[in-house]
């Protein structure tokens, strides 16, 4: 699932409550990288933020919505607070 969902799959998101390892997230933004590669599905990262403490680490964690179902997806903490955390699709 993971290796088809696009940049647009995200976009109307943005703004809405994610649940990211049972946690509620803001999807802050979706946005294109900046290199496309001809041939290859455009790559984009999501950012959220936590609504609470989220003490999560980096790697692969649950998420869940009910429009895009659930999927486990690689996230980076980026710090601050309330914590961020960045995933890119590549």
């Amino acid at each position: 699932m993971l290796n088809t969902l696009t940049l647009q799959d995200f976009e109307p998101e943005q703004g809405q409550t994610i649940r990211v390892a049972g946690l509620p997230m803001q999807l802050v933004s979706a946005t294109p990288l900046r290199f496309p590669r001809p041939g290859v599905r455009s790559g984009f990262s999501l950012l959220f933020r936590a609504q609470s403490p989220a003490p999560l680490a980096q790697g692969q964690h649950p998420v869940e919505h009910p429009r895009l179902g659930s999927m486990d997806i690689f996230l980076v903490p980026l710090g601050g607070e309330p914590a961020e955390f960045e995933a890119i699709f590549n």
